[in-house]
């Protein structure tokens, strides 16, 4: 039930955020575009995806795997806004 209450939840922002609709001032555009993983998640991703190919998860594992792949895609649509919004404001990154 979790699972698909948090689908949902991404489903909306992903619609409030559109990249059909490319419309983030530059700064905020620039901004988006300069956001990342910090290096401890990053670090913590590898270790799921290594622990991953050698036996499997936990259910708690999964469930982190699962958060950080949500939050990866929702990032990745933020950054494609931002993108595009800079294209349509006619502006440099």
């Amino acid at each position: 039930m979790e699972t698909s209450t948090l689908d949902t939840e991404l489903s909306i922002l992903t619609r409030l955020v559109s990249p059909e609709r490319p419309d983030f001032p530059p700064d905020v555009a620039r901004a988006i575009l300069s956001l990342s993983f910090p290096q401890r998640d990053t670090d913590r991703m590898n270790e799921l995806a290594d622990k991953g190919q050698e036996s499997p998860l936990t259910g708690q594992e999964s469930i982190e795997v699962e958060s950080y792949r949500r939050v990866g895609h929702w990032l990745s649509i933020m950054k494609s806004n931002a993108r595009r919004s800079l294209v349509v404001a006619d502006v440099e990154p």
